[in-house]
């Protein structure tokens, strides 16, 4: 039986195409297609399911590269990556900032001593996906640059120009990282 899969992740509708074979012999001959609606959850591509884990962050924020929210070097991050000032303020760069237990680092989780820290399911360089319901203007693909500083637990900061503050961010609770 042939038949194929396609899946609008955005809104969850996946579109079935079966041949006539798949609905006996009185079927007509041309190929039909089913759109079924599938939980938000859910991601199907060609027949196989996976279920989409969720990381609910308690505190999302932004910051700015400066000595003041940062260290003594604000255009270098975590990961060695440099700030272009230009690319930040053009909205060309969306990096991120995850607290300590979010990441994952093997080096820095031997040189630590925490049991909590740097086992987390993100790495330097990994493209998450962010979402919010109340503040859309995060919403979207990020890339992990940066660490927070390390009282803080589930917690991110999204790294913006000071050009770019408004509409102000806030404390935002009701952001979800999705783990693919």
């Amino acid at each position: 039986m042939k038949h194929t899969v396609r899946t609008l992740k955005a809104i969850g509708l996946m579109t079935l195409s079966l041949t006539p074979l798949m609905f006996g012999e009185n079927s007509c001959n041309k190929i039909q297609e089913i759109d079924i609606i599938v939980p938000e959850k859910l991601i199907i591509e060609e027949n196989k399911v996976q279920e989409i884990k969720c990381i609910n962050i308690d505190r999302a924020t932004r910051y700015n590269p400066t000595v003041a929210q940062c260290d003594n070097t604000p255009f270098h991050t975590a990961d060695g990556s440099f700030i272009d000032t230009s690319k930040l303020r053009n909205k060309e760069i969306r990096w991120v900032a995850l607290s300590w237990d979010l990441i994952k680092d093997t080096y820095r989780q031997n040189v630590r001593s925490e049991d909590w820290a740097w086992r987390g399911e993100f790495a330097f360089g990994d493209t998450i996906y962010v979402e919010s319901k109340s503040k859309p203007m995060i919403n979207g693909y990020w890339v992990v640059h940066d660490v927070m500083n390390g009282r803080y637990r589930k917690s991110m900061d999204f790294l913006y120009h000071e050009d770019n503050m408004n509409p102000r961010l806030g404390v935002c609770k009701d952001v979800k990282i999705e783990i693919n």
